[in-house]
């Protein structure tokens, strides 16, 4: 039987980072509408398996699907946040949102909207690079709104954030897989205690404490 269009799956997933073994037969599976927090201590290889599902990391073995399809059609699906917000410091935030809007084709104002949602819409026409490292961290998180992708990959998003920040950041992404039929995904790998009370807890250990 086919996985539901939007289920992402992992079978098997064996993946090493500098000739050291992170996961051997790793297996995972991630229902539409459903948020999980991966958790587990540095070295556990949280970023590595985001970085692994979004495809920039080559993995050894196994197999990563959505809905059944494999990674490379599976990718479409997917947009990845990491330690980097990928925001251009020499842009305005205007021009920023204008840039990834244009990239995702969709409509300016969504860029627009994801700034006032994220509370940084008095802020349009800043240089990215005045920005504090929290204003730059909702910028980037606004390049993952505008995706309109079902799937969130999310690295420490809460990073730099305050209380009332991550407040805005938790009920997006609750809205994202909240939609019904058109509901989302988000993976978060996170340190923080995220108020997301609702959400599935994964727990990642390193190898070495697996043998």
């Amino acid at each position: 039987m086919n996985a539901p269009a939007r289920d992402l799956v992992v079978k098997g997933l064996r993946l090493s980072r500098g000739g050291f073994p992170l996961f051997a037969g790793l297996d995972l599976s991630i229902r539409r509408g459903e948020i999980v927090l991966l958790t587990g201590a540095n070295g556990a290889g949280k970023t590595s398996l985001l970085r692994a599902l979004a495809g920039l990391l080559p993995v050894d073995a196994g197999e990563i699907q959505v809905g059944g399809r494999g990674q490379a059609e599976a990718r479409s699906q997917m947009v990845f946040l990491g330690h980097l917000d990928g925001v251009k410091p020499n842009m305005s935030l205007r021009e920023n949102l204008r840039f990834w809007t244009d990239i995702h084709a969709v409509p300016p104002e969504s860029g627009l909207e994801a700034a006032e949602l994220l509370g940084i819409a008095g802020l349009l026409d800043r240089a990215a690079a005045t920005l504090s490292a929290g204003q730059r961290r909702r910028l980037g998180f606004c390049r993952v709104v505008v995706s309109r992708r079902p799937i969130w990959l999310l690295d420490e998003p809460s990073a730099s954030l305050d209380a009332e920040s991550v407040a805005r950041m938790c009920g997006l992404i609750r809205a994202h897989v909240a939609k019904g039929e058109a509901g989302g995904t988000a993976l978060i790998a996170t340190h923080d205690d995220l108020p997301l009370p609702e959400a599935r807890i994964l727990r990642l250990a390193p190898m070495a404490a697996r043998q």
